[in-house]
């Protein structure tokens, strides 16, 4: 996972003014794969550890965060 952390920010860092509109197509298709990724983790702890536990480690808070976060910037993107 920390990989995908990883190229998940290389792929936020390369964002640009005038970028290439196939430039910009990749980056938005990488940028929704990771947020997938990112969306398929929580689920799965969620899942496994059950809610309270999963709650109960400071660090899913931020990971919970992250995700709405990016679930929010794909439904403002979209129009």
């Amino acid at each position: 996972m920390t990989l995908c952390v990883f190229l998940n920010t290389i792929c936020l860092a390369l964002d640009r003014y005038d970028m290439s509109e196939t430039e910009s197509m990749y980056l938005n298709f990488f940028n929704l794969i990771f947020t997938w990724i990112f969306i398929s983790e929580m689920l799965l702890k969620l899942i496994g550890l059950g809610p309270v536990t999963y709650l109960k480690d400071r660090i899913n808070h931020l990971d919970t965060v992250v995700v709405a976060l990016s679930i929010a910037e794909l439904v403002a993107t979209q129009s």
